[in-house]
């Protein structure tokens, strides 16, 4: 995960899930996000993984320096006060970003206090570190579990409305059939 936090597949999802977060916000009815792949739900971008790849420069790095237009801001501003929450704004002026928020972060600042949030994540030192970040919050249920049988298990969610994130390493054989095969699978759990 932290070799990748911040490149511009990073971004690209994680704007994509803030626009569905807001989108959901339109309604008061409370509703879950299921993230199968949560990784560690924060990266420290100063850290040795992260500098050795350096892909948050070509990401978050280009976005938070590039001028938008009016309209573009307006539908970036979720996702950049999230990363703005995070980091020192002195920092980001001068092109530096210590933290970058992983989907769970994300998810985590922008939910309101009816909304949950269930996380999963597999690999056993990303599931440690996302249960020091975020176990003792009452919205959040974490899960250290194989996620394609996450996937199952929490659809459809109780609050009836919800957002399925699935984003696999694909470091797996397979990965990709199986998120599709998981895909049609959702759609007919929770229509």
């Amino acid at each position: 995960h932290i070799y990748h936090a911040g490149n511009f597949a990073d971004c690209f999802k994680h704007i994509i899930l803030s626009r569905i977060i807001t989108y959901f916000q339109n309604k008061e009815k409370a509703f879950r996000i299921v993230d199968v792949h949560s990784g560690p739900g924060l990266y420290e971008l100063k850290s040795q993984e992260a500098e050795k790849t350096g892909e948050w420069q070509d990401g978050i790095g280009k976005l938070l320096s590039h001028k938008f237009s009016k309209q573009t801001t307006e539908l970036l501003t979720p996702y950049f006060n999230v990363i703005y929450s995070l980091n020192e704004k002195a920092d980001i002026q001068k092109g530096r970003l210590n933290i970058y928020p992983g989907s769970p972060q994300l998810a985590k600042t922008l939910m309101r206090k009816q909304d949950r949030l269930s996380l999963n994540e597999l690999e056993t030192n990303a599931y440690e570190d996302l249960k020091k970040n975020f176990e003792d919050d009452f919205q959040i249920k974490i899960t250290n579990l194989n996620a394609w049988h996450v996937i199952k298990s929490a659809l459809p969610p109780k609050e009836k409305r919800g957002i399925l994130l699935v984003d696999p390493a694909f470091e797996q054989k397979g990965d990709f059939f199986r998120m599709v095969r998981a895909a049609k699978d959702s759609c007919e759990r929770f229509s």
